[in-house]
């Protein structure tokens, strides 16, 4: 979204406020006004149960549809028939703050607490029971709120380990080693009930079919919430012939190292004058393709770097990652690495891919 127009960001319902008269919201003006989500948006927002209707039936998101979800001989990932929701009257009274949720020591605590402020706002805005709440698009609003307020978990100064995939989730096992479906191809979860026919093939094509685990970077590196990610304010590198280590800071909030700690080690101050562009050359060095040096130039037009002197490098590729827009900034940088022996000592990880993330 920022990277069309950076004043948008991700979409979530704040459930401290009723959907229906939310004040102080972004209403697409120069100044806050107060917002409706269910009003031309959502749908149906009344306090008895009443289908969602428009604009999502003229839409065919729902009813009248050919194949669905509730015809026993396809999967529950079609669209329905009918989509229902009620809407409770009055303020929200959530049985716990926001702020108990980021306060939280550690993942099963904060799960806790959040899946119990989760499950009211189920009710709060009744959309069915776990099998049907998927049906409405509403839930996609409740469901980012509690992915903003995991990102605000993860984003407490001093607590990076909420940040690397082999430390977030604590003592938490079950699932996070599996294949998330149904972005893997299974769109039933698990094995298709008995007696049901095969789901047709572009439901999910493949194309759009990925093998990522609870503990993928992608999944695990905080969403671009408006309520954390700050600009890179320094930049700490690791680099001798090539870049073998680099982190992100903002403010007191360490982002995950990419690489190691081999080399020299720099501390870039880049200060409130933001990074809107990473530039640097990828090739060939000693049999690995890698990161070879990078550097930053800032929205003043300062350049720090570059780091890493290339040699030895049998092949150069010069490489730029540049902020979409001029009131853009990196955010946080993220990638590959790779372990590889050192001469004379342990082994270390080198970065083998530098991507940037802006906004």
């Amino acid at each position: 979204l920022r990277q069309i127009d950076p004043q948008l960001s991700l979409h979530y319902w704040d459930w401290t406020q009723n959907p229906g008269n939310i004040a102080g919201a972004n209403v697409g003006t120069d100044s806050p006004g107060t917002l409706n989500l269910f009003n031309g948006l959502m749908g149906y927002g009344g306090t008895s149960d009443s289908e969602i209707g428009e604009p999502w039936a003229s839409a065919g998101f729902y009813k009248n549809l050919s194949i669905n979800r509730d015809d026993p001989t396809y999967a529950p990932a079609l669209p329905p028939q009918s989509v229902i929701r009620s809407v409770s009257a009055g303020a929200p009274n959530p049985p716990n703050t926001d702020s108990a949720v980021v306060a939280s020591r550690d993942y099963p605590s904060m799960r806790n607490v959040l899946e119990n402020i989760h499950d009211w706002a189920h009710g709060f805005v009744s959309m069915g029971n776990v099998h049907v709440s998927f049906r409405d698009p509403f839930v996609f609003l409740l469901h980012s709120n509690v992915d903003r307020l995991f990102a605000q978990w993860q984003a407490v100064p001093g607590q990076g380990g909420r940040l690397d995939p082999t430390q977030v989730y604590g003592t938490e096992s079950g699932s996070l080693d599996e294949s998330i479906a149904p972005w893997n191809g299974d769109p039933w979860m698990g094995a298709a009930p008995t007696g049901v026919s095969p789901v047709p093939t572009t439901l999910v094509p493949v194309s759009e079919q990925t093998q990522k685990t609870y503990k993928d970077p992608s999944i695990v590196t905080p969403a671009l919430y408006d309520t954390i990610l700050q600009p890179i304010d320094c930049v700490i590198v690791n680099a001798g012939n090539i870049l073998d280590g680099i982190q992100g800071v903002s403010g007191s909030l360490k982002h995950p190292r990419l690489g190691g700690l081999g080399g020299n080690q720099t501390l870039v101050p880049i200060g409130n004058d933001p990074i809107i562009e990473v530039s640097g050359y990828k090739g060939n060095w000693f049999g690995r393709v890698c990161v070879l040096q990078v550097q930053f130039r800032t929205r003043s037009g300062r350049v720090y770097g570059p780091f890493g002197d290339m040699n030895f490098a049998s092949t150069r590729i010069p490489f730029t990652h540049t902020a979409p827009s001029p009131s853009q900034a990196a955010l946080a940088v993220y990638g590959s690495q790779v372990i590889v022996p050192m001469s004379g000592g342990p082994s270390s990880s080198i970065v083998t891919d530098l991507q940037v993330v802006f906004g």
